[in-house]
């Protein structure tokens, strides 16, 4: 099984989520279960086969 490989710019983006989400919501718990559910979509999405999930940004892939 392919293994979830983030970049530090997105491991960032997901500190940022947390901070905003329990600054919104006044609950740290609730942020928390959001970005682990997030994470787990994501090791999801790794698992598909390579050609479903070619990202293409800035023109590269």
């Amino acid at each position: 099984m392919p293994r979830l490989r983030m970049l530090p710019s997105a491991q960032a983006d997901l500190v940022h989520l947390l901070e905003h989400i329990t600054y919104e919501s006044g609950n740290l718990q609730i942020a928390m279960r959001f970005v682990s559910a997030l994470r787990q979509k994501c090791r999801d999405l790794a698992t598909l086969p390579a050609a479903t999930h070619e990202v293409v940004a800035g023109g590269k892939r």
